[in-house]
């Protein structure tokens, strides 16, 4: 028997919202998409292309109630979908023909469930656009998006084809992973791109996919299958005495000692770059930085030890502005600087193929680096993985079990102590 439901589809960008203001839908602007769900053997889920506010919602009788003013037709709406449905039905078992979603769509009127405008190349990229570009996106995440955009266009163009909502299917994630992991990159001079790189780009994608079910864009959820690569890596950090060597070295460029103060500063609070280029005077009580960090928008209170209060009064409570690009370029050099220059190798995987990158130790140094030290010189020193967790913002357990995996080091200094005193 088959079974006609509608129901209002909360997607995360709406529970989001709702969890930083409550009050949300007490604006009657503020509206979610009706779906349908069909039932009949198989089950196709997809938007109305209606929208209402769920206070004007009576889930009980499937209606938008009057205090919509336009409750009307949009009631009249959600009559005539169900009564197409019905008769698509009706017909199809009258004439013996299976009942699928593909037989359905195909036999829906245009406009009744979905545009034809989804299955535009020019819907796909500019509904990406306006995604990437969410008020709620941090300048990064932005970033992050639109990198993942040029390598789906970059994709577009090699295999000489158009991409809408409806063409993100299994068999277009194989062909986009397989040439993410084959092409060459022309200006880095390599071929293929790594498993985590990958996986960026796929959950990127997902969450794209995601967000245009949510709006009505489309009824496709091919993408829920999409595999999203993670590939753990060997977490470096600097010991206590390699942080002084940063520190301590002679160095005559302005802008090298005032990235130097950045990142020493990171090692000494475990602050993420991005939130080291927000801090004023005004983020500073009690010994302590309150702020909200970039990344999660969440509040945070991180403690000012005095090594870090140091450098913080050196200017005046207000750090040094410096791009990323600036930052990492330069951290490389005060490293090398700083004797870093032993050759380093780390390992990647580009699809299945292992691949060994050596390069001197400095080469690897980036802003990531000071987070991994500070979180690295606390835990070996006595620290709480809570306090970690509180000082820095982190709210995965797991994820800070990643930073505090046992080094070589930290085993044979652990089996040398066990064994030191036992005589045999």
């Amino acid at each position: 028997m088959s079974r006609i439901y509608f129901y209002l589809n909360f997607y995360d960008e709406i529970k989001l919202k709702l969890k930083d203001n409550p009050d949300y839908f007490k604006n009657k602007l503020n509206q979610v998409p009706i779906y349908i769900d069909y039932s009949f053997g198989q089950r196709l889920r997809t938007s109305t292309k209606l929208f209402v506010n769920p206070e004007d919602w009576d889930q009980a009788k499937q209606r938008i109630r009057a205090t919509d003013p336009d409750a009307g037709p949009k009631n009249n709406r959600l009559t005539t979908i169900r009564g197409k449905l019905i008769n698509i039905e009706t017909d199809a078992i009258r004439d013996s023909i299976k009942l699928t979603v593909t037989y359905i769509k195909s036999k829906l009127a245009p406009g009744i469930l979905i545009t034809g405008d989804s299955g535009s190349q020019k819907f796909f990229t500019d509904t990406w656009d306006k995604f990437a570009n969410l008020s709620d996106k941090s300048e990064s995440t932005r970033t992050n998006y639109e990198n993942t955009l040029a390598v789906i266009r970059d994709f577009c163009t090699v295999k000489n084809r158009k991409l809408s909502l409806e063409d993100i299917t299994q068999d277009f994630y194989e062909e986009f992973v397989h040439y993410c992991f084959t092409n060459r990159n022309e200006k880095r001079k390599t071929v293929g791109l790594t498993r985590n790189t990958v996986g960026k780009y796929v959950k990127n994608i997902k969450a794209f996919m995601n967000y245009c079910h949510g709006k009505g864009f489309t009824s496709n959820i091919d993408y829920e299958k999409f595999e999203v690569f993670k590939e753990q890596q060997l977490i470096s950090y600097l010991t206590i005495d390699e942080v002084k060597k940063i520190k301590n070295v002679s160095l005559i460029s302005e802008t090298q000692q005032r990235v130097r103060d950045l990142f020493l500063f990171m090692c000494f609070s475990g602050l993420r770059y991005s939130d080291t280029q927000r801090i004023t005077p005004g983020n500073i009580r009690h010994g302590y930085v309150m702020f909200t960090t970039v990344k999660t928008k969440t509040p945070q209170g991180t403690p000012i030890i005095a090594q870090a209060m140091e450098i913080l009064e050196r200017y005046n409570c207000s750090l040094p502005k410096v791009t990323i690009k600036t930052f990492n370029d330069a951290i490389k050099d005060i490293g090398k600087t700083a004797g870093f220059t032993k050759e380093t190798t780390k390992i990647r995987f580009i699809g299945a193929n292992r691949v060994e990158i050596k390069k001197p130790m400095n080469e690897f140094f980036s802003s990531h680096l000071a987070k991994r030290t500070y979180i690295s010189i606390f835990f070996r020193n006595g620290g709480r993985l809570e306090t970690i967790m509180k000082t820095t913002g982190n709210k995965d357990r797991k994820t800070m079990k990643h930073y505090l995996e046992i080094e070589s080091q930290d085993v044979k200094n652990e089996v040398n102590k066990v064994w030191e005193n036992i005589d045999i």
